[in-house]
């Protein structure tokens, strides 16, 4: 990108605010995702699509509050790595890619969706294996990470931890372009560019509502590929029921029909405004606070 290179500062801080920005994400969407997460594996098990229907109550009856919080901590943990990845890794990709700075802040540049994309790849190889240990214990196929993990490797080593790569992959790549090209457009909607056509950070009421809405846009964008991830990270060997992601879809389509892929779609839903909104909010000030030519910052 033209206009100097930038400052060791200036590219370790969207990294530091990711990864608190993640973190606050993942504790406020947790529980949201596991009824989510345990709804979409009932395919293997053949229930109807309105398992849902059932499934709260049994929840409060036999579970309790507590079991909506199974599997928080790899989830948090995920979250304060994929929060630095999800910020981070996005804009150095966008610093890379971009030939200009005006290009750097659009949303409809080529660099700026490139650098989504690319964002979802590393994103996907780096926390697969905290994603499968989160399933694997929301669904109750193990009692603790440390468990999963060791039974998992054990099985078939290292690809076994990279339960549903595919449909990770497909989710972070579609969610992550539509979430930065929508966040970025938002923003500059209701906040627009002053007249110089200088960007200023959002405001706290614009990050809340582009946040919020730009995360259901990631996950409505996302979802079918994540049926397809939640659905084969659930699985527990030996009893494999598909080989892969794209046999997931086939097999899942031909006995359930489109539907089932979409299965879940509330829920996700639901936890994306709020879950959107305290990443956003927290990531703006978390930057505007370690930004050191900042003067209203707290340094």
């Amino acid at each position: 990108m033209s206009g100097g290179s930038p400052t060791y500062t200036e590219l370790v801080i969207p990294y530091l605010a990711g990864s608190l920005s993640g973190g606050a994400e993942s504790f406020f969407a947790h529980p949201i995702d596991t009824v989510k997460t345990r709804i979409q594996s009932r395919v293997v098990s053949g229930e109807s699509l309105k398992a849902h229907e059932r499934y709260w109550p049994k929840l409060n009856t036999v579970s309790g509050i507590r079991a909506l919080y199974d599997g928080l901590s790899p989830a948090v943990l995920r979250g304060l790595f994929a929060g630095a990845l999800f910020m981070g890794t996005n804009d150095t990709f966008k610093r890379l890619f971009a030939g200009s700075t005006e290009e750097y802040r659009n949303p409809l540049a080529p660099s700026f969706i490139l650098a989504g994309a690319a964002t979802g790849l590393v994103e996907a190889m780096v926390y697969c294996p905290f994603e499968t240990a989160k399933v694997q214990l929301q669904v109750g196929n193990y009692k603790t990470t440390s468990g999963c993990f060791r039974a998992l490797l054990n099985h078939s080593g290292l690809p076994g931890i990279y339960l549903g790569f595919g449909g990770l992959l497909g989710k972070t790549v579609l969610g992550n372009v539509a979430f930065f090209t929508s966040y970025a457009a938002l923003c500059n909607w209701i906040e627009p560019p002053g007249v110089d056509g200088e960007a200023k950070a959002p405001s706290t009421t614009t990050a809340l509502v582009a946040g919020g809405l730009a995360n259901m846009l990631y996950y409505a964008a996302g979802h079918p590929m994540d049926t397809v991830q939640s659905i084969t990270m659930a699985q527990r060997y030996p009893r494999e029921v598909y080989t892969s992601w794209w046999d997931c879809i086939k097999v899942v389509t031909k006995q359930h029909g489109w539907r089932a892929l979409f299965r879940g779609l509330a829920p996700n839903v639901l936890q994306a405004a709020p879950g959107g909104a305290a990443c956003m909010i927290t990531y703006e000030v978390a930057m505007a606070a370690l930004d050191p030519n900042n003067p209203e910052n707290m340094w």
